[in-house]
């Protein structure tokens, strides 16, 4: 027995088709949109460097110019007199505050204290030494 035949089919099958592919541009020749984006990166950039003269400009005059004031408070500010009474010793505060001049007598153990509350407060910043806790004869 031979094989029966295939009837023949002519129906036409779509072919696969790849889009046509855009021109390419030569490096040399850039489209419209990047010479507008070239463009727009350059005014950007100029523009940037405008700015970042015109505050290196206004930094070095406010710095030369102006001093800055010194605070009559941080002048006036001074520890000294150490007079031991009874078992303690104690120092003679003197200063400026916002109520103005003022002269106190202080032991040791507060400095000591201020001293710890500042350093806990302000880690890293400079706090200047306390007075010694005895006297020296």
């Amino acid at each position: 027995m031979q094989p029966e035949a295939l009837p023949e089919v002519h129906a036409t099958q779509p072919q696969a088709t790849t889009p046509a592919a855009p021109k390419q541009s030569t490096p040399s020749e850039p489209t419209e949109a990047e010479k507008r984006l070239k463009e727009e990166a350059e005014k950007a950039k100029t523009q940037l460097i405008q700015e970042i003269q015109k505050f290196k400009v206004e930094d070095e005059t406010t710095e030369e110019d102006v001093p800055e004031p010194e605070d009559p408070r941080v002048q006036k500010f001074t520890v000294q007199n150490p007079v031991k009474i009874g078992g303690n010793v104690k120092y003679t505060v003197t200063g400026v505050d916002d109520e103005g001049e003022f002269s106190e007598v202080r032991r040791y153990r507060e400095f000591d204290a201020l001293g710890k509350v500042l350093r806990t407060r302000w880690p890293g910043c400079y706090i200047p030494a306390i007075p010694e806790k005895k006297m020296m004869n």
